[in-house]
């Protein structure tokens, strides 16, 4: 009786499936970083304070709304992406981008201060300075991505004035846990941990084009080595 439907039915999955969101971004991987942030996901595990009172969250609860510290990313910028139009284009991309970073890369990238950053739900993060004032950087990123047939979409995962990536989700050390509804501050360990400064960098010689795994990770649908120019 409804057999009539399942050629749409596929081809509306095939569309959903096909339609994604991409992102340029950069693997951060630094010994130093990590352990702070290691650190930093141990102190959201003891115990918080509330509005009713104190009272120990679950750490399995908690632990979900990290981020594996073996997979730091920095985003620069998000696109759409459908299989069926831009597989074919993503190596000409790649090709283009790396000249906008070949002048200032290969290099490390240091990091400082963690931050919270104004996402739609904040989350926690650490602050790279890698941004440079001039807009022109991303101006031409823009124009690579669109002349190359992808479309820029909007992202507020990061502030407009600061580049660095997310090293708790939305929701957690800072925010309201799951089913509570008080108020949740941080411990003074995890208050201490987010103000202390961090004196880091990461090497980055690699350009990522990702689409989101599971947990948020990057699925790398292919990279490319920048080299000087």
């Amino acid at each position: 009786m409804f057999l009539f439907l399942l050629p749409l039915c596929f081809v509306l999955l095939q569309s959903i499936h096909a339609d994604r969101t991409a992102y340029l971004a950069f693997k951060i991987v630094s010994p130093k970083i990590t352990n702070r942030v290691i650190s930093l996901h141990e102190s959201a595990k003891t115990t918080h304070h509330s509005r009713s009172g104190i009272y120990v969250p679950n750490r399995e609860e908690i632990s979900s709304f990290f981020v594996d510290s073996n997979s730091f990313e920095m985003r620069l910028i998000d696109f759409n992406y459908d299989e069926n139009e831009h597989e074919e284009l993503i190596d000409g991309l790649l090709s283009n981008l790396t000249q906008i970073f070949c002048p200032t890369f290969p290099r490390k990238i240091p990091f400082d201060n963690f931050e919270t950053f104004t996402t739609t739900n904040g989350a926690v993060g650490i602050q790279g300075r890698f941004q440079t004032n001039d807009p022109q950087f991303y101006n031409d990123l823009f124009r690579v991505l669109n002349l190359n047939g992808f479309i820029v979409l909007p992202s507020d995962r990061i502030q407009s004035d600061s580049i660095g990536f997310v090293v708790i989700k939305p929701n957690s050390l800072l925010r309201n846990l799951n089913h509570y509804t008080k108020a949740v501050t941080p411990t003074e360990s995890a208050k201490e941990l987010i103000q202390k400064p961090l004196l880091a960098s990461a090497y980055v010689n690699k350009l990522h084009m990702c689409v989101e795994g599971a947990d948020h990770k990057c699925v790398s649908l292919k990279s490319v080595k920048i080299e000087r120019c």
